[in-house]
């Protein structure tokens, strides 16, 4: 009876110690691998969004790159808002090539709250043909200056049957 008693005292301090190593050892040790687990997933995920980030970004570079050549022609079509002389050379050339008379004068124009650009404003008196201010104005609308005409009037001069005054005020856009 003594040794049922031990084999039972001693299966049960066996059983407590087994318990008390699953509660202590095995269990924090089942939690430290989840933990990790989770750790590892949440890493992964974070790298795996790294080099996508990183891999728009080269995407996006070598875009930029196609469309500098772009952006750079764009620019130009702005006139320099501090010095516009290349804009009023271009248009005292357009109007020498079209063999008209050109004075050119600033002008304050309203801004608009739908101007999206900066600009200035020009008065420009032109004389000569019909024919060549129409070559003028058509050549101006598609120069290399992005502009809006506000204001044209013409009216006919009494030196020859073609002559023709014509007064334009341009919206001439800057960056």
């Amino acid at each position: 009876m003594n040794s049922i008693k031990q084999i039972i005292l001693i299966s049960v301090g066996f059983g407590i110690i087994l318990l008390l190593i699953v509660a202590f050892v095995i269990c924090p040790l089942f939690e430290g691998i989840g933990t990790a687990s989770s750790d590892f997933i949440l890493a992964k995920k974070e790298l795996s969004l790294s080099e996508s980030e990183l891999e728009k970004s080269e995407q996006f570079k070598g875009a930029y790159a196609k469309l500098e050549t772009d952006l750079n022609k764009i620019s130009q079509l702005f006139a320099n808002p501090e010095v516009p002389i290349d804009l009023i050379e271009f248009w005292e050339k357009l109007a020498g090539q079209s063999q008209l008379s050109i004075d050119i004068a600033p002008v304050s124009l309203a801004a608009k709250k739908e101007d999206v650009w900066g600009f200035l404003g020009f008065r420009i008196n032109l004389e000569g043909s019909f024919q060549d201010f129409l070559k003028f104005l058509q050549k101006t609308e598609s120069g290399p200056y992005l502009s809006e005409v506000q204001n044209l009037s013409v009216k006919k001069l009494e030196v020859s049957a073609n002559s023709v005054s014509a007064s334009l005020i341009i919206k001439a856009f800057t960056q």
